[in-house]
């Protein structure tokens, strides 16, 4: 029986430390010179932002957009590269861009002292206010709030993600709040000092300090075979992971079935 008992720890231990890694393979490296990546769209068009303004790199061009009345870009969303957002948190506003960098319009919400934005379905943006302790589902044509979430009590927010159906909030507890489109609110503990989080579809990546993990849908969570040390930004698109490190971005493919 102790036998047996000592394959069975052994197989879990195995188990744990082994198969519950997702392989990372290094697919190229690009040089960038920026002090922030934002991303890549469906089309592998690469977004940076250097000196406060947001590039867009194509294969054949370089765009750029700037708005210096409005302060500092605190973020940028291309969920929908037809329909990009940038924030500037500094004056509670938005712009929409088009695909080439061409603003819209600009959307000035005041009153909603916005902490954090990003896309969701439609017209709609998910807006996360630390005055009023909220989310909140905002319509940006019709001009009004379509929901608002139940008091987010005694923590934190550090950070916001979405799709077009979720939105994560990373408090300074490291614990995860999920909201989907009717606002309901879900808490996801994990014992991992979360630096980061980025959605990937349904699933979110996680950064620790030297480590990067799998959120899926299910809650379950593994680990991904990649080191996190000296990373400025990452993004997640499908099944790639990019990775920006001073001067240059690293592709890494993330395995499917692991």
């Amino acid at each position: 029986m102790k036998l047996k008992l000592f394959f069975v720890s052994i197989f879990m231990l195995f188990s744990i430390l082994g198969f519950s890694q997702i392989k990372a393979t290094l697919v190229k490296e690009i040089p960038l010179d920026a002090d922030s990546f934002v991303g890549v769209d469906t089309f592998e068009n690469f977004y940076f932002v250097k000196d406060n303004i947001l590039y867009k790199k194509t294969d054949s061009n370089l765009l750029s957009y700037a708005n210096i009345s409005l302060g500092n870009i605190s973020s940028v969303d291309i969920t929908d590269p037809t329909k990009i957002i940038i924030f500037y948190k500094d004056f509670s506003s938005f712009d929409i861009l088009n695909r080439n960098l061409i603003k819209i319009e600009t959307i000035e919400l005041l009153d909603l002292n916005m902490t954090f934005i990003r896309k969701s379905t439609d017209s709609n943006v998910w807006i996360y206010s630390d005055v009023f302790q909220k989310v909140f589902l905002y319509d940006y044509r019709m001009k009004r709030i379509i929901l608002e979430s139940e008091f987010i009590r005694n923590n934190e927010i550090k950070e916001m993600t979405s799709n077009y159906n979720f939105c994560w909030l990373l408090t300074e507890k490291n614990s995860i709040i999920e909201l989907n489109l009717q606002l309901n609110m879900t808490n996801i503990e994990k014992d991992l000092e979360i630096e980061k989080i980025e959605t990937n579809s349904n699933d979110l990546i996680l950064k620790t300090e030297d480590s990067f993990y799998k959120l899926f849908s299910d809650k379950s969570l593994k680990k991904i075979n990649l080191s996190a040390k000296e990373i400025k930004d990452f993004y997640s698109n499908e099944n790639y992971l990019y990775i920006f490190e001073r001067k240059q971005i690293k592709v890494f493919e993330i395995s499917k079935n692991d």
